[in-house]
């Protein structure tokens, strides 16, 4: 709230970027205090802003699954509302059941299925089958349907998705590309991904062509050595984009190995191809590969992170939030500080918002801590600031502060992958070409516990002495077992 007088209301951007900032600091908490107060505020959202704003919702709200329906009637309703706001609450539908969706491919067995998972599908289905040529409402509704029918691998919802595909809408094919690849995570399914290929090559679209790229990393989570062959196809290929989506599909493949094959290939890619997009993402997912060892990865981009090349120089900063989120690492803080200070607006943007992940959980009286939030704060109030440092540094506060300071960016427990926290980190990636996706970065966020063993397993007795107060005030005293409910439902202006 504090840097909404330091915003000017025409710039969307910023506007936008302060809407995600809130839902990302407030994510499962339910509190919406902040857009109940600046009404009129969100109402000057236009467009696609308003399609992002009503889709953060899903992540305030993001857990509540029995009241979703009820929550986001106002905005699911055709009559009144425009529909980039139906579309978005669609797409919030989605990320309020992300965390409850299936957590295993399906291979035959319906023990893990849910009932009220299987009616907010069929929801999201009804919705596409009713929504005709509209592009807004389809946008919101593949992504919401993705993210709840996430490895399925359910044939008809991919067959609804492929036909959505086939329209050859832009905004809508990139969405059902994205759609199939989570509907389908980790299936290797050569027959889709030979499908998905050849139409990429046919469609005149690049948003379609880069949602296949994506979709084609997913369809190959943690296959490993499956993968190769699709692999050896995309990095070879003429078009840039499906070489970045070889990149894309090796981070995928050999998520957390650390696979020296693998690595080879990426820094390969990253100091020999043409396309400075391809050598960007190619460094970038070196941090998918090295997650487990933090440590390594800082030592793969240390001197890349010299390079004369802009793009290389934002790889390294992604790498270092992908891979060093949460260990707070001397090394990986020491080269964001200098990527901080770079001549190009968009490097200092990801170097900020990597500082914020790589510090997330740091004590609040932390020294760098305190230096990050006095640095983000006078470049925010800072009027001759570029626009696209600000919006990083914006973003910077709420992943800080994220699930009100409660959640931690996992993409691994005990080195076991947390395959939905893969997911949303690939996915958000991708938010340089739509700031929509930057809201998926939620499903990297897990509770952080504290265990306690003792001997001859009794109740341990432990206390702890908290200094940092949770975001959003505290619960009255004897509330502490009761789940607070989302609130009632409002209205834009």
């Amino acid at each position: 709230a504090e840097y909404m007088g330091t915003i000017e209301s025409r710039s969307s951007v910023l506007s936008n970027a302060l809407v995600i900032s809130n839902s990302l600091m407030y994510c499962g908490t339910s509190v919406d205090q902040f857009l109940r107060e600046n009404l009129e505020w969100l109402g000057k959202s236009s467009n696609w802003a308003k399609f992002t704003a009503t889709a953060s919702l899903g992540l305030i709200h993001r857990g509540h699954v029995k009241k979703s329906l009820d929550l986001l009637s106002p905005y699911l309703s055709s009559t009144g509302g425009s529909s980039y706001q139906e579309g978005g609450a669609l797409y919030a539908l989605g990320l309020i059941h992300s965390p409850v969706c299936h957590d295993n491919p399906v291979t035959g067995d319906t023990q893990n299925d849910n009932q009220g998972q299987r009616e907010i599908i069929k929801y999201l289905l009804d919705s596409i089958r009713n929504a005709g040529q509209n592009d807004q409402l389809l946008h919101g509704a593949c992504l919401g349907l993705g993210l709840s029918a996430m490895t399925l691998a359910d044939e008809t919802i991919y067959s609804q998705l492929k036909d959505l595909l086939n329209m050859d809408s832009a905004v809508v094919g990139e969405a059902a590309a994205l759609g199939i690849g989570m509907v389908m995570l980790g299936s290797a399914n050569q027959e889709i991904c030979h499908e998905l290929i050849q139409y990429g090559q046919e469609t005149q679209h690049e948003k379609i062509t880069r949602g296949i790229a994506v979709a084609l990393s997913l369809i190959m989570y943690n296959r490993e050595d499956e993968a190769d062959t699709v692999i050896e196809a995309l990095c070879s290929h003429k078009d840039a984009i499906f070489r970045c989506g070889g990149a894309f599909v090796i981070g995928m493949a050999y998520a957390g190995s650390a696979n020296p094959n693998a690595i080879e290939k990426l820094l390969n890619m990253a100091v020999t191809d043409v396309a400075d997009e391809v050598r960007r993402n190619a460094i970038a997912y070196l941090g998918f590969l090295t997650f487990k060892k933090p440590k390594y990865c800082i030592d793969l981009v240390r001197l890349l992170s010299d390079s004369y090349n802009p793009q290389t120089r934002y790889g390294v900063a992604m790498a270092i939030g992908i891979a060093c989120a949460g260990t707070q690492l001397k090394d990986a803080i020491e080269i964001l500080e200098r990527l901080q200070k770079d001549s190009v607006d968009y490097i200092r943007q990801i170097a900020y918002m990597s500082m914020a992940m790589v510090l997330i959980q740091a004590p609040k009286d932390h020294e760098k801590v305190t230096n990050l939030r006095k640095v983000l704060n006078d470049r925010v109030t800072d009027k001759h600031e570029d626009l696209m440092t600000k919006f990083g540094c914006i973003l910077a506060t709420g992943i800080l502060d994220a699930g009100g300071r409660n959640v931690v960016i996992a993409l691994h427990r005990n080195y076991h992958n947390l395959m939905k926290s893969i997911v949303g980190m690939a996915v958000f990636t991708q938010y340089w070409h739509w700031y929509s996706y930057f809201l998926l970065l939620s499903l990297t966020f897990h509770p952080v516990t504290e265990q306690c063993e003792a001997e001859e397993y009794k109740q341990p007795i432990h206390k702890w002495t908290v200094k940092d107060t949770p975001i959003g005030g505290a619960g009255l005293e004897g509330d502490e077992d009761q789940e607070p409910g989302p609130p009632e439902p409002f209205e834009w202006p």
